[in-house]
C-alpha cells in the first residue's frame, strides 16, 4: 500500500477530557496539514522558532489564515 503524508506541526495549548484533546491548536494543525502537499512538512512559526536551522532548512511561505487561530501566521515548508 502506498501511504502519501501530508505533515502540519503547530504548537498551542490543548486540553485534556474524558474525549481526548481539545482546543484551537487542533484545528490549526490540521487545516495546515491539509494544505500541506503530499510528502510535505509545513509549520507554523511558532515551531520554527524552536528548531535548530542547520537540521531542517525551511523556506518561508507567508501568512495563512487557519481555522481555530484569530489572525493569519507565518507558515514554513
Amino acid at each position: 500500500a502506498l501511504l502519501e503524508l501530508q505533515i502540519g506541526v503547530h504548537q498551542g495549548e490543548v486540553h485534556l477530557g474524558p474525549s481526548g484533546a481539545a482546543g484551537a491548536p487542533l484545528a490549526a494543525v490540521r487545516a495546515l496539514s491539509e494544505g500541506a502537499g503530499v510528502g510535505e512538512v509545513w509549520l507554523t512559526r511558532g515551531v520554527y522558532l524552536t528548531m535548530s536551522r542547520s537540521e531542517a532548512p525551511a523556506e518561508e511561505m507567508g501568512p495563512r489564515a487557519l481555522a481555530g487561530l484569530s489572525e493569519p501566521v507565518p507558515t514554513y515548508r
